[in-house]
């Protein structure tokens, strides 16, 4: 046995290897860790990551867990996580590291790590948008678009009594009920999942508050890890009950094979990541901006092979995948589509020559996970929900932003060397919190 014990929770399966792996890796020789990790998303090779760790013993325990409330039973979900995570609730952990803290299991692991004193750590597992997106707004460098809202929607009731006919008026009478039958629904499920259930199961509450709906923390840990400076002021500014804030390398660096491959030189494959529009058709102008930035790419470079990697939540039945598979230049090289779920994204990242996609997580992964490609990123066609600007990323060192109106050229396809080797390795900064 080891000095420390530790309890890893990874709330997303397609982002374990690229977060948590290399955590677990670095720690495993001082640290006795025992992982939870979430059903959601988890592909085969995940698994059988997290069983090798188990049967090398760099982990002491495994336990897979169906984390989110699918069928919507409220009081069944929290009986069936308070079964799961009751073994965990009287162990003394040194330190619990998460990704984010207002989900339900979250609030959980956290409750029972308070009740013994454990050091709590957030490490960020995604993009930092709606933080980064108010701690712009409040410095007057981000414009919102005037359609765009996260409220919730409301049916428009005026002038119902003008609404000529009877069978119109009945039509938006059953609008006006349907929505009041969803803010009932909200209304209870936050009265259950806030005070009813969690006071059954642990003689808390579990209240929110106002920054949980940012997506990442509202600072209930002892410490939060992001990885560049733009991210580190956001948090500091618009989450200031985030006690301690730190910067890290991304854990993805940990896969940076190119010093042992001698093969460099001739990588002859792009890869291309889009994600965002899981549910939905990508719009035509979208389409036509990624085929001519990659058919540029394929003019300038001449790759053996463009593959293309689509976000492992895309459905299956959307069209716009195939569109942009037939709108590239296949006459040039050959194009392929490449499974997302059949291998994780960082330790394939050094055998190609550059990554080409949209804004999103996986791009900052890209960066971090090798240091002799080109990266870059085509704002503006990612998922509309937050418009895929630029600034979602982050700091952006070390990708080559093409905005709308311009084209991919020949200079950006030049790798650009990062600096994010200035900052401690996450793993270095958690030990610090338990020294």
């Amino acid at each position: 046995m080891k000095n420390s014990r530790m309890l890893i929770y990874s709330g997303n399966g397609y982002i374990f290897n690229e977060i948590y792996l290399p955590i677990i890796n670095e720690m495993t020789h001082i640290w006795d860790i025992d992982l939870i990790i979430s059903d959601f998303c988890l592909a085969e090779h995940t698994k059988k990551s997290v069983a090798d760790l188990l049967d090398t013993k760099k982990i002491q325990s495994l336990k897979i867990i169906h984390a989110y409330n699918d069928n919507k039973n409220n009081i069944k979900h929290h009986f069936n996580l308070w079964k799961s995570l009751k073994e965990y609730k009287r162990v003394p952990y040194k330190l619990l590291i998460l990704g984010s803290d207002f989900h339900v299991i979250d609030r959980y692991l956290i409750h029972y790590a308070k009740k013994n004193n454990t050091k709590i750590a957030l490490v960020l597992s995604h993009t930092l948008a709606q933080i980064l997106e108010k701690y712009l707004s409040a410095q007057g460098k981000l414009k919102k678009d005037p359609n765009y809202s996260f409220a919730f929607p409301r049916p428009n009731i005026k002038n119902f009594t003008q609404t000529p006919g009877i069978a119109k008026k009945i039509k938006k009478l059953a609008i006006i009920f349907k929505y009041i039958k969803m803010y009932w629904k909200i209304i209870a499920d936050r009265i259950l999942n806030q005070y009813v259930c969690p006071f059954i199961f642990t003689g808390s509450f579990f209240r929110n508050i106002e920054e949980d709906v940012l997506g990442f923390t509202s600072g209930r840990g002892d410490a939060v890890i992001v990885y560049d400076e733009l991210e580190f002021k956001a948090m500091q500014k618009i989450v200031p009950k985030a006690k301690s804030v730190f910067i890290a390398q991304h854990p993805s660096v940990f896969f940076c094979h190119c010093e042992k491959n001698a093969d460099q030189k001739n990588k002859k494959n792009i890869l291309v990541l889009i994600s965002g529009h899981c549910s939905k058709e990508l719009e035509g102008e979208k389409i036509n901006r990624i085929s001519d930035t990659i058919n540029r790419a394929i003019d300038f470079l001449g790759p053996n092979e463009i593959h293309l990697r689509f976000h492992p939540r895309t459905d299956k039945n959307l069209k716009w995948p195939r569109l942009v598979y037939n709108s590239l230049n296949h006459n040039a090289c050959a194009i392929k589509i490449v499974e997302s779920m059949d291998v994780e994204l960082p330790s394939i990242i050094c055998d190609y020559m550059g990554v080409i996609g949209v804004i999103s997580g996986s791009l900052q992964i890209a960066r971090a996970a090798c240091k002799n490609i080109f990266v870059v990123a085509l704002a503006n066609c990612g998922d509309p929900m937050v418009n895929g600007d630029s600034w979602m990323l982050g700091g952006t060192k070390g990708i080559r932003i093409i905005n709308d109106g311009e084209q991919l050229e020949r200079e950006d396809l030049i790798p650009i060397q990062n600096s994010i080797n200035k900052y401690p390795m996450a793993a270095q900064v958690l030990d610090t919190l338990v020294s």
